[in-house]
């Protein structure tokens, strides 16, 4: 049985009279453990179908199963990391890194957690706040937070497309190492497909408004998924 399942899931933004279709027929499954890249062109739905998958909005019809069972915020451990990182200026990095814990979520031992933080290399870093800390030391914070809540789910919303190349870089193979010690079943949005072949074995190219799965690859080549996401910006009215 699947991981992840998600079937005919479609998502309508309502305003007053206005319906704007989002996401058509999305259907998907995903085996535990893996690392799925979400790419294609701008528009296509992806940060919204992550924002179903953790509960922030409901979908307009289908249906979502995570471990067999109906996916629920409040019974299973979503973490998602959006591209702005979400921490509260107001609290510390490791007061931030705690929010779930503070809120009454599911979290990893005290060990556990001061491994996560030292395997980012943020122990220097836990008193100050989220202004006195660069975007790639923010997204590290972010990434120790949500490891820490022990995820069923880890959704990942281009978590490095605001850093420079150097920070970019450093802050992929971060990751990688903690999540090859944490193996947590994983969506990661990315425009990028260098990035997403380092760092998934499997990929979605949504496309079109709404947006709808034009391919699905596992165990893919950079090449291969260039030349689908060419087709995909093609499809959807853009210039590869």
């Amino acid at each position: 049985m699947p991981y992840l399942e998600i079937n005919a899931l479609s998502l309508d933004y309502i305003s007053g009279k206005q319906i704007t279709p989002a996401l058509r027929d999305i259907s998907f499954s995903l085996e535990q453990g893996l690392i799925c890249a979400l790419t294609g062109p701008s528009g296509g739905g992806k940060s919204s179908l992550l924002n179903v998958l953790s509960g922030v909005i409901q979908p307009t019809s289908g249906s979502i199963t995570l471990a067999g069972e109906p996916i629920n915020p409040k019974r299973h451990q979503i973490a998602l990391v959006p591209q702005s990182y979400g921490l509260l200026p107001w609290k510390t990095a490791y007061e931030n890194i705690l929010l779930p814990e503070t809120l009454g979520r599911r979290s990893v031992s005290r060990e556990t957690r001061l491994e996560i933080i030292e395997s980012l290399g943020l122990q220097d870093l836990l008193q100050r706040y989220p202004h006195e800390l660069s975007g790639g030391q923010c997204q590290r914070v972010a990434l120790a937070r949500a490891f820490g809540m022990q995820p069923d789910l880890l959704l990942l919303d281009e978590p490095f497309s605001a850093l420079d190349v150097v920070t970019c870089e450093r802050s992929r193979q971060l990751f990688l190492d903690l999540w090859q010690h944490y193996p947590t079943t994983t969506l990661l949005v990315t425009h990028n497909p260098a990035e997403a072949a380092a760092l998934s074995s499997r990929a979605l190219v949504i496309g079109g408004k709404p947006g709808r799965i034009l391919c699905n690859l596992s165990d893919y080549e950079e090449s291969e998924l260039r030349q689908q996401l060419s087709k995909a910006y093609t499809y959807s009215g853009y210039e590869a």
